[in-house]
């Protein structure tokens, strides 16, 4: 359970000395390499065809 300390003390690292915007920027690589992971190894839901909506499994 070291990985909420060490976070903390970077994200506040990176507070004191680039400013609280660069706690969001540095987000953004990241989040773009999940978009394009996601984009080529889920397949599409329309290669499956549609299935009717199954009330009874949903509730």
């Amino acid at each position: 359970m070291i990985a909420p300390v060490v976070v903390s003390l970077i994200g506040a690292w990176i507070t004191t000395h680039a400013g609280w915007e660069w706690n969001f920027f540095i987000n953004l690589p990241l989040g773009l390499l999940g978009v394009v992971l996601v984009a080529s190894f889920v397949p599409h839901a329309a290669d499956e065809g549609l299935r009717p909506f199954d009330l009874e499994v949903f509730c």
